[in-house]
Formats: structure tokens, sequence, C-alpha cells
């Protein structure tokens, strides 16, 4: 046991960049409740899907769509895996469609993501999965476009990207975990067009998720 513990305390030392991403982590893990709520406990309890495994991020600049699940809490989200290859990348999520059709439509919108990581050592041991980053932005009409920042009304919380530094780590790798959410209301009683989901006063739609070189 002692010996597993020193090759994960070694495995983390290697990891320098992803240490300050855990101090982060727990200085924002209380005040951005409006991230996915909870989630960490079901991550590390092995109970929420991988939606899309992306495997190794390759070198050059890249990006996914992938659908959103109008579904509750963190099966709510759209669960991302993936591995960072050997280039520094920031990952940015964007909503996938542009709701234009009024700026009270593009305000009933809301980009929410929440990435984590962990160090795998094959054959010795696991760290448990730690909050990196994340944010919570509502749209707002600019023309013509439903663009999202934290600032917007009603105010949000965190970030609208996240560094993936590279990170050597002797016999193992950073395991990364994306969580996305398009969330869009449409409910007629208070003006929206009730078309966009499908009859439903509310849903999520899809996020496009892009590795870019810093």
């Amino acid at each position: 046991m002692r010996s597993a513990n020193l090759i994960i305390a070694s495995a983390i030392t290697l990891a320098a960049p992803v240490l300050g991403w855990e101090r982060d982590a727990h200085a924002h893990e209380v005040e951005m409740s409006d991230l996915p709520e909870g989630c960490i406990d079901e991550l590390r309890a092995g109970t929420l899907p991988i939606d899309l495994d992306l495997g190794t991020l390759s070198g050059s600049d890249s990006s996914v769509q992938v659908p959103g699940f109008t579904a509750s809490e963190c099966m709510g989200y759209t669960w991302l895996n993936f591995k960072n290859g050997t280039n520094a990348k920031v990952m940015t999520p964007h909503y996938g469609p542009n709701v234009n059709s009024s700026a009270w439509d593009c305000n009933h919108t809301a980009l929410t993501w929440g990435l984590y990581f962990r160090v795998v050592i094959p054959f010795a041991s696991t760290t448990t999965w730690l909050f990196v980053k994340g944010g919570n932005m509502y749209g707002s009409l600019v023309g013509g476009t439903c663009t999202y920042d934290p600032e917007n009304f009603p105010h949000g919380a965190g970030e609208t990207s996240s560094p993936l530094p590279v990170t050597s780590i002797a016999g193992g790798w950073v395991e990364y975990r994306l969580a996305v959410r398009a969330w869009q209301h449409d409910d007629t009683h208070i003006g929206h067009p009730g078309t966009a989901c499908g009859g439903l006063s509310e849903c999520h739609n899809s996020v496009v998720v892009e590795f870019d070189a810093p």
C-alpha cells in the first residue's frame, strides 16, 4: 500500500501544472453551485456515462459537436472522456444552435460546463476525480448572434474556457472528463415560440467543443 501511495504521489508531483488546478478546484467547488451540482460524487462513484470517448487528442486544432440530452441533474449533461497529447491546448465549449429568434429567447438559454481530471497509473492506483474549472453563461443577443459570457444577465459564474497543459506522468496519464449542457427555455406561457423543444417547455441542445493551441 505504501509503495502504491508513493507512485501516486510521484505522479502528481510530475504533473506539476495540474496541481494549480487542484488548488483552484477547492477554492471554487462551493461557490460554483450552478455548475454540475453533485456530479463530482457520482463521477467518483462511477455511475455517470461516457457519452463520447475522444481517446488521446491530436496535435492539431480540432472541434467536435456533441448532442444534448434532455434529462435532469447530472444525466442532463453530455459527458466526454479524453486524454491530452503532446501539445498544450485550450478547451472551449460553444452553444450549438444560434438562438437568435429574439433577445428574450436568447437570454433564456445557458451554456454550462465542468472539467474534471484524475491521474491514472496502470497496475498501481488511480487518484480520485478532481474538479478543474467550469462555467455557467447566459445568452445575450449581439448583432444577430446569441453570445455567451458569465457576465451576461442574470450573471453566471466561472470561465469561458480552460487550458489543458501538457503533462508528463511516468508510467501513466492524466484522464479528463468534461460535462457540457446547452439549456433552452421554450415555454409559450412566458413568450417563447414553443417550436424549439418539440413541445417541451425546456430542452438541451448540442454543444460544439473546440480544442485549440493557446
